[in-house]
């Protein structure tokens, strides 16, 4: 899986894209079947304020659906960690639905 990483309204230096790099390579093992992950920062206030935004958007292929994330947090590295467990938790139930689907489809069988 491929992670792209754009910036808005903000200059990220190495320390987050690898901390980013850590958090979201799990996505990999959740959701080994998807192709990549776009992860934008934008500092959401610019100069004036401490508002980091970080939006994510996890694609699959052959899919028109793709998952997405936004969270806004005092800085980067809690917007990273909150936009990780939102991602968790999505990948999580969509996983469930896909369970439940099948259990229903054998059970009508």
């Amino acid at each position: 899986m491929k992670i792209d990483y754009k910036f808005r309204n903000s200059t990220i230096d190495g320390f987050l894209t690898e901390y980013a790099d850590k958090k979201f390579t799990h996505v990999m093992r959740l959701a080994p079947e998807a192709s990549s992950l776009e992860v934008e920062f934008n500092d959401a206030r610019g100069s004036k304020g401490n508002d980091a935004e970080v939006n994510l958007v996890l694609t699959f292929p052959g899919q028109r659906e793709s998952v997405y994330v936004s969270v806004t947090a005092e800085n980067f590295q809690a917007a990273i960690d909150q936009a990780k467990d939102k991602l968790d938790t999505q990948l999580r139930k969509i996983k469930e639905k896909m369970i439940d689907k099948s259990k229903e489809s054998i059970e009508l069988k």
